[in-house]
């Protein structure tokens, strides 16, 4: 991983084989970064994604095999628990251009990983929300 930060937006370049959110979740945790938005592209592999099903407070689970185009991830920084907590979503393309997307649950660099994170300037807290069941923004707590 190479990084910069240039005013609150922390440009970094993710290497081959590194784990995409383990990556910048340590990265978060080392700069004190606790609100942030993330936006990134570059090509993943050994993904997981999924999409929350309310009624069963759930997340359906897919698993994607080979490479695929990082197309678009998007997502934000907040703490849970006191530490770090990424929240993305991605939309992925395969090479006959066709595209999948989710929530992000796992994915491996397989070429490189182009990632900027822009702080917010406050922190953001995620709490249990138990009508929901997912732990939620709360806009009440300063993290």
């Amino acid at each position: 991983m190479q990084t910069r930060n240039h005013d609150g937006v922390h440009v970094v370049r993710l290497d081959r084989g590194e784990d995409v959110l383990a990556t910048l979740t340590g990265l978060c945790r080392e700069r004190g970064i606790r609100g942030a938005t993330l936006q990134g592209i570059g090509a993943i592999e050994e993904v997981e994604i999924g999409a929350y099903v309310p009624s069963d407070r759930s997340y359906a689970r897919v698993r994607l095999d080979g490479a695929w185009e990082l197309l678009s991830l998007q997502g934000n920084v907040a703490t849970k628990g006191g530490d770090p907590f990424i929240h993305a979503h991605v939309i992925l393309g395969d090479r006959e251009g066709r595209v999948r997307g989710g929530h992000l649950f796992r994915a491996r660099v397989a070429v490189t990983g182009e990632v900027a994170i822009t702080e917010l300037g406050a922190g953001i807290v995620r709490l249990p929300d138990p009508d929901v069941g997912l732990d939620l923004w709360d806009l009440g707590e300063d993290g």
